[in-house]
């Protein structure tokens, strides 16, 4: 009996490309996962170390990751099985938090939020011995206070009373500061009342 053009080859390609599906899948997952690991990890360093626009930096390669495109350039750079290796070196960071999709109306917010912080923070950077390094911080505790007022701070108890006149004080509010900021754009539900009532303290429109 002679064969059908095409039978008997339909279900190898099938197996193969279900195959090269899940090599890619497991590209994006890892190209997510060490970018994921990277922001928890530089999240510890102090606020003259890790600014931000170098967190904001690694958020947008955050919303990148996971993308077919990623998937394919992972699976260029490596044919081994890093997505365990990576999601095992960010399990020892700190568990997962999966960051949801964003409108674009939030990343637009999101964006102005950390140019506001970056340029308040750079203030500070530039003027720490000055009353506009002064003024700077005066603005990132005045923001944390309202933030607490609407209900937002997730550590309230470790806002300060007043602006810090230590260098070390300085920059412990500005990593709770950051970590506020961060906080707001790590759920659906934190996106849309955290991260409107933060731009409100912030004076953003």
């Amino acid at each position: 009996m002679i064969s059908q053009p095409g039978q008997g080859i339909l279900p190898w390609l099938s197996v193969q490309v279900l195959g090269t599906i899940t090599i890619i899948i497991q590209k994006m997952r890892a190209s997510r996962a060490r970018i994921d690991a990277l922001i928890l990890q530089n999240m510890d360093l102090d606020a003259t170390q890790y600014t931000f626009g170098e967190a904001e930096h690694d958020l947008r390669e955050l919303f990148q990751a996971g993308t077919l495109q990623s998937g394919f350039l992972e699976l260029a750079a490596s044919a081994g099985n890093d997505a365990t290796q990576a999601a095992d070196a960010k399990k020892a960071i700190q568990a997962r938090h999966t960051i949801p999709i964003a409108t674009a109306e939030q990343r637009e917010l999101s964006r102005k939020i950390f140019v506001k912080a970056n340029s308040l923070e750079k203030k500070w950077k530039d003027n720490k011995n000055n009353q506009t390094g002064k003024d700077a911080l005066e603005e990132m505790l005045k923001a944390l206070n309202q933030l607490k007022e609407l209900g937002g701070s997730a550590e309230p108890g470790l806002i300060p009373a007043n602006v810090p006149a230590d260098e070390d004080g300085a920059v412990k509010l500005i990593k709770l500061f950051r970590r506020e900021i961060m906080d707001a754009d790590t759920s659906t539900e934190k996106r849309e009342k955290k991260m409107p009532a933060l731009a409100k303290a912030l004076g953003i429109n």
